[in-house]
Order: C-alpha cells, then structure tokens, then sequence
C-alpha cells in the first residue's frame, strides 16, 4: 500500500507537457502548436506548420501533430493574469525584459518536461503580455505575440 500511494505522489508530482497546463492556463483561449508534420489545416511557416485550435480541443490538434516543437495558447488578460502564472508555474531562474509595450518574463519551471538553453540559462516556460492579452509559451513562444 505504501508503494503505491508513494508511487502516486512521484507520478503527480513529475513534470509534465505543457499541453497539460493549457486548459488551466487559457479555458477559453486559442492554442498554437508547432510542428512538423500535420494533417490538420495549419499555416506553412516555411520550416514547418502551426495548427491553430480553441485550447479545448489541443488533445485531439496534437494527436495530429507530429515533432512538436513548442506549444502556446493565448487568451485576453491582464499583466496580473501573466504574473499569477508565473507564480502557478513556479517559475525560477527569471529573465524580464520589455519591448515598448510587451511586457516578457521566461524562466524554468519543474513542473514542466524539456528546455532550451539560452544565455546559458534553461528557459522552458515563457510569458508575454500586450495590449490585454497574455501568451504563455512553451519552451518559448515560437509564433507572435
């Protein structure tokens, strides 16, 4: 019994996608994912596709995606709603920056499987906030924002 209920805690507890998070992140946003190879109708970014979808319908998008190379979703906030998800995400190991009015934040968090390098830092969590929307991506934000 102890096994198991230790098993449990380590399973829970053990970073995951980020595609994971994106329902809890954006419920009622729109989600991009970067791949490359689709079946699904995606726009052909030259070095591979992004396909578009509502967040509540990633799971089926990124069962028609192969090689994945980051995740993000979108939706209407506030800096306060990028802040709260910096601090969901427990994100460490910080770089903050702004571009005129784009207010960007990307760190590590644990809770979240892979990274990239960058600046000799591990960076698999990125947030971008202007003009009332946030988008949360990762390893980084690949499309606009």
């Amino acid at each position: 019994m102890l096994v198991a209920v230790i098993s449990a805690v380590l399973i829970y507890s053990m970073p995951k996608d980020f595609c994971r998070y994106a329902s809890k992140v954006a419920p009622n946003g729109t989600a991009c994912i970067y791949c490359l190879q689709t079946d699904m109708p995606a726009i052909n970014s030259g070095n591979g596709y992004i396909v578009q979808c509502d967040v509540s319908n990633i799971g089926t998008a990124l069962a028609h995606c192969k090689w994945i190379n980051g995740v993000s979703v979108s939706f209407a906030g506030t800096m306060s709603d990028a802040i709260d998800i910096a601090k969901m995400f427990r994100l460490y190991d910080e770089a903050r920056y702004e571009l005129g009015e784009i207010a960007v934040v990307c760190g590590k968090s644990d809770m979240i499987k892979g990274f990239v390098t960058a600046d000799g830092r591990q960076i698999n969590l990125q947030i971008a906030f202007v003009n009332g929307i946030v988008t949360v991506g990762s390893p980084l934000i690949l499309g606009s924002y």
